[in-house]
């Protein structure tokens, strides 16, 4: 990640020529700080990694220490795997199938102090929270 003057002179460097640089660069600050808003991030944010899926289990209770969960993600073989946060609601409606589909997961959703899996895994998968 760079710092706010490294961006800065990395823009200039890609608008040589300009004389209006000042608010070129401005506006592309923004821009590229819009772009990457919604992923968040806080000095505070850590990783916990104490979770370990049950082949055929779907929820797990979440570390008591964890307040808000921003991103997961499951170690498939050697790499980290980010999963796609979905509703409970979406979540009730993917998973009513009997019996439960198992196969490695791409799918998490939050409720209370529990977080569910879907698909099922099919595995013993270590989950990283960032929180």
């Amino acid at each position: 990640m760079s710092t706010y003057f490294q961006l800065r002179q990395q823009i200039t460097n890609d608008l040589k020529n300009r004389t209006d640089l000042d608010q070129v660069i401005r506006n592309e600050i923004i821009e590229r700080v819009s772009y990457y808003q919604p992923e968040g991030f806080t000095l505070h944010q850590s990783t916990d990694t104490s979770i370990n899926t049950v082949a055929g289990t779907a929820s797990y209770a979440l570390p008591s220490t964890v307040v808000t969960v921003f991103g997961v993600w499951f170690l498939y073989v050697t790499n980290w795997i980010k999963l796609n946060k979905r509703s409970i609601e979406w979540m009730n409606t993917a998973d009513n199938i009997q019996p439960a589909v198992k196969s490695p997961i791409n799918n998490y959703s939050i409720y209370g102090k529990q977080i569910r899996f879907y698909p099922v895994p099919d595995a013993v998968y270590n989950i990283k929270l960032t929180v």
